[in-house]
């Protein structure tokens, strides 16, 4: 990066905060004998879909958003099939219709299991909302966001890989 959009980014993450809440948010919901505060976690679960063509690793939404562009292809595809068009590839066409609605009904089965997080930072409410739309953990109560830090290696980004796709995104680099 140009030593100008270094320290631009170096402005962002103080802007961000970032301190280190992990004692007391883990107090709270250990406390949270109730579960008054789980609908407050958002992206606290992830799904793995292994579907015929590719595996779905994510949210709810990324769940979601999948069914949707499998529903509009199928209704395409059904569209093609009434109207008989393209005889040359009806049997194509029924083929991806079955694998489609397999699709489907593994993702309409498909079982959630808990992120576990290994670290809770405090930060701003407008941070909360960029990491919600990346598929992050994040916890909102008491009028404070605190970002879930779900794993340091792996199949997830760093924190700091994190934070630069949202720097990117806001400066549209």
């Amino acid at each position: 990066m140009e030593e100008k959009i270094i320290i631009q980014f170096l402005e962002f993450l103080n802007k961000s905060i970032l301190q280190d809440q992990t004692h007391l948010v883990n107090i709270t919901l250990y406390a949270d004998k109730d579960m008054k505060y789980f609908h407050s976690i958002y992206n606290r679960e992830e799904y793995r879909v292994r579907l015929s063509d590719e595996e779905i690793f994510g949210t709810e939404a990324i769940i979601a958003e999948k069914q949707k562009e499998l529903e509009k292809e199928l209704a395409e595809i059904n569209r093609k099939v009434i109207l008989k068009l393209e005889d040359l590839f009806l049997n194509a066409f029924l083929q991806r219709k079955l694998q489609i609605e397999n699709d489907l009904k593994l993702l309409e089965d498909a079982r959630s299991s808990y992120r576990y997080v290994y670290q809770w930072l405090l930060i701003p409410h407008w941070l909360g909302d960029e990491l919600i739309s990346l598929g992050e953990v994040v916890f909102r109560e008491f009028g404070c966001n605190f970002w879930g830090i779900t794993s340091f290696l792996g199949e997830y980004q760093s924190r700091e890989a994190t934070l630069l796709e949202v720097f990117e995104e806001l400066h549209n680099y």
